[in-house]
């Protein structure tokens, strides 16, 4: 089929409305322009873009029509250029820059698009990671309920964080208990680094309790080429 200058293939109704795997092709060359999937004419899952020589320009991932998890650009010749994540068509999270393959800068966004994080890796050189800028712990606290026949009953306190993750460093947040001495007891949550922020719950039990509790960040540091520990206590 012929649509918009471009020939089209896949599942393609009356109406013109996509289903399932569909790719578009130059008229002039024949050559592959984009491949996508769609589900009744709205773009859902992965898509990839193409230069004029075959090579993939673009892939990304869609969710009801709108980019959601990561965008990676390559050049003409197949290196990476960029890698973004995207949230229902907002750039949010981490945001890394290459040049030649290797990471140049990397920055990361919060909801309300405020820079968090801003590494530049060409001036790295001497610096130790704790040197390079003031913080690595972002969150927001807010109190988390239950609904019931009575109404809304308090629960405990919920925790929303984010967590970036710079390449190289190997970024784990975790929360984890400690004991009246500040010492590691159990880790009551390892949180997925493939995504930028995550949720926990501290419940009202927990508060109630002797218990310390803090947001542990392990790193390695590129430098001194030693693993570093931080944290950062939600509860004293």
């Amino acid at each position: 089929m012929i649509l918009n200058g471009e020939r089209v293939e896949g599942n393609i109704n009356n109406d013109t409305i996509y289903n399932g795997l569909i790719k578009f092709y130059n008229l002039e060359n024949n050559s592959l322009i984009s491949e996508c999937n769609y589900v009744n004419g709205i773009l859902e899952g992965e898509r990839k873009d193409y230069y004029k020589n075959g090579v993939v320009s673009t892939i990304l991932n869609y969710s009801q029509g709108k980019s959601n998890g990561y965008v990676s650009t390559y050049d003409y010749n197949g290196n990476i250029k960029t890698k973004a994540f995207y949230y229902y068509g907002i750039q949010v999270g981490g945001i890394t820059d290459y040049r030649e393959n290797k990471v140049q800068n990397y920055k990361f966004y919060s909801l309300d698009r405020d820079l968090l994080v801003n590494i530049n890796y060409d001036s790295i050189k001497t610096k130790e990671i704790t040197d390079l800028q003031k913080g690595y712990f972002f969150y927001r606290k807010s109190k988390a309920s239950s609904v019931f026949l009575e109404g809304e009953i308090p629960i405990g306190d919920e925790y929303f964080i984010y967590t970036p993750n710079p390449p190289n460093y190997n970024f784990r947040y975790s929360i984890v208990l400690l004991d009246k001495n500040s010492k590691i007891t159990d880790t009551l949550e390892d949180f997925d680094m493939t995504k930028p922020w995550s949720r926990f719950q501290m419940d009202n039990d927990l508060i109630a309790s002797d218990n310390k509790v803090a947001i542990k960040l392990t790193m390695n540091d590129l430098v001194s080429q030693e693993k570093i520990n931080m944290l950062k206590f939600l509860k004293q």
